[in-house]
C-alpha cells in the first residue's frame, strides 16, 4: 500500500507541475510579450515608433502604417533649375522648405540673357498621392513666384536670315536695341512634383508671369541714346520651368 500511495502522490505532483507550466506560457492581461511573439503588422509597428528604417522604401507587398509617406517628411531642399519667368532665370539655383505636405517655400537666384535674377516662390500642393508600395510621392502644384530681374528684348524674337539680301547689296540697316532695365514680375504657374525616396526630388510647371508695372523702355545705337523703332518687349512672359533637388 505504500507503494502505490507514493505512485499515486507522484502522479499528480507531476500534473501539477504540467499544469503550472501550462498557465505560465498562456498569455496573461499586462504580460510583456517578446518582439517575435507579435504579429508581422505589430512588429512593423514597433519598428516605426522606434525610427529604425525611416529611410526603407516599403515593398509591393507591404500593407503596413508606413505606405503614406509626406513630402514634409524633409524639411529642406537645396537643388537647381531652369526656365523663364521664375526666379533661378535661364539657369540658377534655389532652397526650399516643406513647411508643411501640402506647402512649400522657397527662395532663389540665377541669370536670364540679359543679367541677374532674384526672387521668391510658393508652391501648393492641392492633390498629393503615391507612397503606396511606391518609391515616390506625386502632387499636382499650383505656383506663385515674385521675381526682379533684368529684363529685355527677346534675343530670337527679331532674327531675320537676311545673309542672301546682303550678298546682293542690300542689307538693312542696323537699328536701335533697347537696353535692359531691372523688372518686377508675379507668376502663376501648374505643374507637377515628384519626391522620391532616395531624398531627390523634381517639379516642372507652366504659366505666365506679368510684370507689376508697364516698363519704360530706352534704346541705344552703338551705346548712345536713340530713339526706338521696334515694338517694344512684352510685359508678360510665359512661364516654363523645371528644376531639381535633394534633400538636405
Amino acid at each position: 500500500m505504500n507503494k502505490v500511495g507514493l505512485g499515486i502522490a507522484l502522479a499528480a505532483a507531476f500534473n501539477g507541475g504540467v499544469g503550472t507550466t501550462r498557465a505560465a506560457t498562456e498569455i496573461q492581461p499586462g504580460m510583456a510579450l517578446s518582439p517575435e511573439d507579435l504579429p508581422r503588422e505589430a512588429q512593423r509597428y514597433e519598428q516605426l515608433l522606434r525610427g529604425d528604417d525611416d529611410d526603407d522604401p516599403p515593398h509591393g507587398d507591404d500593407d503596413t502604417v508606413d505606405e503614406r509617406r509626406h513630402f514634409d517628411d524633409r524639411l529642406l531642399h537645396l537643388g537647381f533649375g531652369t526656365g523663364v519667368g521664375t526666379p533661378v532665370g535661364l539657369m540658377g539655383a534655389d532652397l526650399a522648405a516643406n513647411v508643411g505636405d501640402g506647402l512649400s517655400v522657397g527662395v532663389g537666384a540665377g541669370f536670364t540673357s540679359w543679367g541677374p535674377a532674384g526672387g521668391a516662390s510658393l508652391r501648393l500642393r492641392p492633390f498629393v498621392w503615391g507612397g503606396r508600395g511606391q518609391n515616390a510621392l506625386h502632387a499636382f502644384t499650383l505656383e506663385t513666384s515674385y521675381t526682379y530681374m533684368r529684363h529685355g528684348r527677346d534675343p530670337l524674337r527679331d532674327l531675320e536670315f537676311d545673309f542672301y539680301d546682303c550678298e546682293l547689296g542690300a542689307c538693312p540697316e542696323p537699328e536701335p536695341d533697347f537696353i535692359p532695365t531691372g523688372a518686377h514680375f508675379m507668376s502663376l504657374s501648374a505643374g507637377f512634383e515628384h519626391a522620391f525616396y532616395s531624398g531627390w526630388s523634381m517639379h516642372y510647371d507652366l504659366g505666365f508671369a506679368q510684370a507689376l508695372r508697364p516698363t519704360e523702355w530706352q534704346c541705344a545705337f552703338d551705346t548712345k541714346p536713340a530713339p526706338c523703332t521696334h515694338s517694344s518687349p512684352s510685359d508678360t512672359l510665359l512661364v516654363v520651368s523645371f528644376g531639381m533637388s535633394h534633400a538636405l
